[in-house]
């Protein structure tokens, strides 16, 4: 039952295909069986959060990541096993992929909405599926758009999701190395200096784990504002 409830924050993902007993599902599918099951993990998710503000965006990346590869079915929780090499160590989610010690959530500020729950656990996964079907940050925008009409998905659906994720996350410099210390016509010249040299995430490779927030300006709200970054040129990666 903790994977079924894990996985009840839904973004656009929804429209991916899942497992058959998708007709089953309902808003409602927990208040006989477990009646307190939402409101045990909106206390245990903002017990997280209030924690270590950075894992809200880590646990809707961790659902992402679980929906993109056959559907939103827990497999993303799934440990390696003798006969099987899981999603949690593919090249997407290996050192990166956070919250696994959270039961996640309902709600973690911002917007919300009723979901439909009732998605059955699964009982494998698969790190090459995952490897195949996970976006990369390195991705182009062509590559970013192939990738998501492969899930009957455009590039509303796309933009809609990479902003939800990004509004209150952070990357590490290793992610945005090179474009900070080229002469990238992209981003802003302040912002490139400043993370090269005040973050710091210079050119020699040192600083790999310092973290800088996708939106500077406002790092712990859901607002528009990371889109209005992109348009001033001080998106953090391209």
């Amino acid at each position: 039952m903790a994977s079924r409830l894990c996985f009840t924050f839904t973004i656009l993902l929804m429209s991916l295909s899942c497992l058959p007993c998708q007709a089953q599902l309902s808003s409602t599918f927990y208040d006989r069986t477990c009646p307190s099951a939402l409101s045990t993990i909106r206390g245990a998710i903002s017990a997280a959060v209030s924690r270590e503000q950075r894992m809200a965006a880590s646990l809707i990346r961790l659902h992402f990541h679980d929906c993109f590869v056959r559907g939103c079915d827990g497999s993303v929780l799934l440990d390696d096993t003798s006969s099987m090499n899981g999603e949690k160590n593919s090249l997407s989610n290996a050192n990166s992929l956070r919250g696994f010690d959270v039961i996640e959530n309902v709600k973690v500020g911002g917007p919300s909405w009723a979901v439909k729950l009732g998605r059955r656990d699964c009982l494998t996964a698969s790190r090459d599926l995952a490897d195949q079907n996970l976006p990369r940050f390195t991705n182009s925008l062509s590559e970013l758009t192939s990738s998501f009409s492969s899930k009957n998905l455009n590039q509303r659906d796309l933009v809609a999701p990479l902003g939800w994720s990004t509004y209150i996350g952070q990357a590490k410099c290793f992610s945005f190395r090179d474009r900070v210390n080229s002469n990238a016509s992209d981003i802003d010249p302040e912002l490139a200096r400043s993370l090269r040299e005040d973050l710091p995430c210079p050119a020699d490779g040192s600083g790999n784990a310092n973290l800088a927030p996708f939106d500077a300006l406002t790092p712990n709200t859901f607002d528009n504002s990371y889109f209005r970054n992109l348009v001033d040129r001080k998106g953090l990666i391209p």
